[in-house]
């Protein structure tokens, strides 16, 4: 399912491979558990004597019950693994995208907040006047606009190429070198592509880009998680004569060695602020910038694992609540042939304990499965880009404790009801 393409943009095979793994898993979980149980009958009588031995086969004779709420915590600590994997392989992916695509120590912006949006621009005047300020290396004027490329709306921008050649550190695909895609476009009067473009619409270098105003080699697709639309860039001048559009969305600009950021920033702005309305950011506030909207995107996604995670562990709690129900004679015949009260809450915990780490266990070899058709299908299908795979070793570890800690917890409810069992009728029935 996950080597189908994408129906109409929407990753189908990917959704459907998600559904068989989480299924597979489910349907293993009876044999996971007896695995398990038998697995570690031996060390834990070893360490707890006879209530080692009877809390796993306690499991094992209760399959029906314990398989299900095993597979229920499974999925959803499988879902939060998953997602974490997925959330912390993107931002690392990101955070080396901004590091390395944000080089330039200052930008020029004729409006607050960092969109380009056509409401606020440059004139091509404020070009001649960056030329005048001494502590200024370079500058590289940005502008952009919307085209219709195949009904579909894609971003085309433009830069000084030859400034990004000297200063900049475009993150390649292909070629690897960004210098040798830069000097292509600008000897080619070509264009270099998002990788989203070159995915979206199978274009690759050498290709041609078939714009409303002309056509434009490709030279070099580069990596970009700003547009998932699909962006196209060519030098200015290109843009200018094509497009008859010379107004600036941004400059970036790059100081001479030895020049403080933030006493440059104060002088920029005090010699254009009144001119051209403008202000300036550094690449450490985009940077920061861009982290918290990317963190505060996926809070929501947490929270909602969170409340799975808590519907799964009521679950654990209602399967053994329903155990001791069913297991009420038995529980009364271990009480009366010498078994205390603690003991019996001690085994009862302990089947819990039991259940967590099994399902922890299965959850965590899920969300890496789960992870790998998010990232490298699911993502690449819906969005265009691909994402290096990482993981966020503190986020993984964190969740599986504390999945694990509130399985065990579970059980200390019915560990007090099965305290509670009132031996002269369980034995009279009996």
């Amino acid at each position: 399912m996950s080597l189908l393409p994408p129906y109409n943009g929407i990753a189908v095979g990917g959704y459907v491979a998600v559904l068989l793994i989480v299924i597979a898993f489910s349907l293993l979980s009876p044999s996971i558990v007896t695995i398990a149980s038998v697995s570690l009958a031996r060390p834990l009588r070893a360490i707890y004597g006879t209530i080692g031995q009877l809390a796993p086969a306690s499991i094992r004779a209760s399959l029906r019950r314990t398989a299900v709420a095993t597979a229920a915590l499974a999925v959803a600590t499988g879902m939060m693994i998953a997602v974490a994997l997925m959330v912390g392989s993107f931002r690392e992916t990101v955070r080396v995208w901004v590091n390395q695509t944000v080089s330039s120590d200052l930008w020029l912006r004729p409006a607050k907040m960092l969109s380009n949006a056509d409401a606020a621009l440059f004139p091509p005047q404020i070009g001649e006047d960056l030329k005048r300020v001494p502590f200024i290396a370079a500058f590289d004027r940005i502008r952009g606009r919307d085209v219709v490329y195949h009904d579909s709306l894609i971003a085309v921008g433009s830069g000084d190429l030859e400034v990004a050649k000297r200063f900049g550190d475009l993150p390649m695909i292909t070629p690897r070198s960004a210098a040798d895609a830069l000097e292509g476009a600008i000897r080619r009067k070509g264009a270099l592509v998002s990788e989203s473009f070159s995915l979206k619409f199978d274009k690759h270098v050498g290709d041609s880009v078939d714009l409303p105003t002309g056509r434009f080699p490709i030279t070099g697709i580069y990596r970009d998680y700003s547009n998932d639309r699909g962006v196209v860039v060519m030098d200015r001048a290109l843009y200018v004569r094509t497009f008859g559009d010379d107004a600036i969305n941004t400059v970036v600009i790059y100081l001479k060695p030895g020049v403080n950021a933030e006493e440059a920033r104060a002088s920029l702005e005090t010699m254009f602020g009144p001119k051209y309305h403008a202000f300036a950011v550094t690449n450490r506030e985009i940077r920061t910038a861009v982290m918290r909207i990317f963190d505060q995107t996926f809070v929501i996604t947490y929270a909602l694992l969170a409340i799975a995670i808590v519907v799964a562990v009521l679950g654990i709690i209602n399967t053994l609540t329903a155990l001791i129900l069913e297991r009420t004679r038995e529980l009364a015949l271990l009480r009366v042939i010498g078994m205390t009260v603690a003991e019996v809450r001690r085994m009862i915990v302990l089947e819990s304990a039991i259940l967590g780490l099994v399902s922890t266990v299965i959850g965590i070899v899920m969300g890496y499965a789960l992870s790998w058709i998010l990232i490298y299908v699911i993502n690449k299908q819906s969005f265009g880009w691909t994402i290096e795979f990482h993981t966020p070793l503190r986020i993984v570890v964190l969740s599986s404790v504390i999945t694990l800690v509130a399985a065990t917890l579970a059980g200390l409810a019915p560990a007090r009801l099965a305290g509670r069992i009132d031996l002269a009728a369980a034995i009279k029935s009996e």
